[in-house]
């Protein structure tokens, strides 16, 4: 690694230091006392695009290209030389030193320092536009965090009434088996569907530490930070969107698509540096000379290259090349973003659909069957069996509804990373 590289990761790791300690310095009296944060989705966005790692370095990144834009506005683009030559000389009546001085400055005829400006102006926007997507990943990435946190902790609470059911269940089981209404075997069956509800309730509490770290780390927070993840996945916004709208959005103002030109401008720019150094520079001097006689001699001199060739002209056709292999993926890009964004419509459309028919065709009827199951069975009109099938396939139901609104959710946020915010909703016929 040359010794440039390490200033430049020094200077990166001491960019994010800083940062990160600002981000420390602005948290609530809250988290710095170890009290549960209040996490919900208004919190969780404008965390996420001010304090997750990725937006950090994205910074750094930004930062760095400043500083390059400003380093490129130098008002010489090569440094002075000097030119000196002493020599000893002997003469009819005597013998003395013969001392030479020129000053010589190279001025680029070939746009140089502005084809610098340009490159580095164009660095600057590329790293605009990545601090851009950063910010929506870190969006996406957050809320993702949340949804899978909250997610968890509703299935816990389901799961939690699941085993105090499933407690009810062998109280009636061993009730009945005492009073020799049930075989022993109806307890057993029982207390299985007991201890398969105790697992749940375990898998449920190992989702949520699992979410919760991610959406710490999502939100820049200390990994033994308590959070308080609140909200409801039932409430969502089901309002129609605008198809074409939303299309036109996403491509309008998409970073994959800025960021895609802009690496072909930077390429760009960077092959016209290439092709300025190459080009003849000015070159203009002063010269002074005391000749061992006593003489003094002060002059001038330009040096005019001839522009037979351009020794960069390979490196140069090598970044036009890269350039317009950029360009061409622009389109591509536009394309897919459209095709991305049809499909997340239309599984935005069909969660929803997913989500009410299970709620209404499934979870609502498997309650009042259940409920009426249990009170038969314990007046001995039913089986245990009965029971446990439908009571099986009402907490898939449960879960299933569940798993969907999130998705309604998770559909939501995909268009809005798409989009860069609000969906556009379709107007009133």
């Amino acid at each position: 690694m040359t010794l440039a590289a390490r200033l430049l990761l020094a200077a990166s790791i001491a960019a994010v230091g800083s940062l990160a300690a600002v981000s420390r310095a602005q948290t609530p009296s809250a988290e710095a006392r170890g009290a549960p944060l209040r996490l919900d989705p208004e919190v969780v966005r404008s965390r996420a695009v001010e304090r997750s790692p990725e937006v950090l370095s994205a910074r750094v990144a930004q930062a760095q290209a400043r500083h390059v834009r400003a380093s490129a506005q130098r008002v010489l683009s090569f440094p002075p030389r000097v030119e000196v030559d002493l020599a000893r000389r002997s003469y009819p009546g005597g013998a003395g030193a013969d001392l030479a001085a020129s000053l010589w400055q190279d001025f680029p005829l070939g746009g140089y320092g502005s084809a610098r400006e340009a490159a580095a102006e164009a660095r600057v926007s590329l790293r605009n536009a990545e601090l851009e997507l950063a910010r929506r990943d870190a969006l996406r990435r957050a809320m993702q965090a949340w949804i899978d946190a909250r997610l968890g902790r509703d299935l816990l609470a389901t799961r939690h009434q699941s085993e105090l059911a499933a407690e009810q269940l062998v109280q009636i089981a061993q009730t009945r088996v005492s009073g020799g209404k049930d075989s022993p075997i109806d307890l057993a069956l029982a207390r299985s569907v007991l201890g398969a509800a105790r697992a749940a309730v375990l898998d449920a509490e190992g989702r949520i530490v699992e979410a919760d770290a991610s959406l710490r780390y999502a939100l820049g927070l200390d990994p033994s930070q308590p959070v308080d993840v609140v909200g409801d996945l039932r409430v969502s916004d089901d309002r129609p969107i605008d198809e074409a709208a939303t299309i036109a959005a996403a491509q309008g103002a998409h970073p994959w698509i800025a960021i895609a030109e802009l690496q072909a401008v930077s390429a760009d720019r960077h092959a016209e540096v290439v092709a300025s150094v190459g080009r003849p520079m000015l070159g203009v001097g002063l010269s002074y000379a005391r000749e061992a006689t006593g003489d003094r001699i002060f002059g001038g001199a330009v040096s005019i290259p001839i522009p037979v060739a351009n020794p960069q002209s390979f490196e140069v056709a090598a970044a036009h090349a890269d350039a317009a292999e950029l360009r061409a993926r622009v389109q591509e890009i536009r394309s897919r973003l459209a095709a991305e964004v049809r499909l997340a419509i239309h599984e935005r459309d069909h969660a929803r659909e997913v989500r009410d028919a299970l709620f209404q065709g499934a979870v609502l009827p498997g309650r009042d069957a259940l409920q009426a199951l249990v009170a038969r069975y314990a007046a001995g009109a039913v089986d245990l069996a009965t029971v446990v099938a439908a009571r099986r396939e009402l907490f898939h139901a449960e879960e299933s509804w569940m798993e969907a609104a999130a998705d309604v959710h998770r559909a939501d946020l995909r268009l809005e990373h798409a989009v860069g915010g609000p969906l556009p909703r379709r107007s009133a016929p």
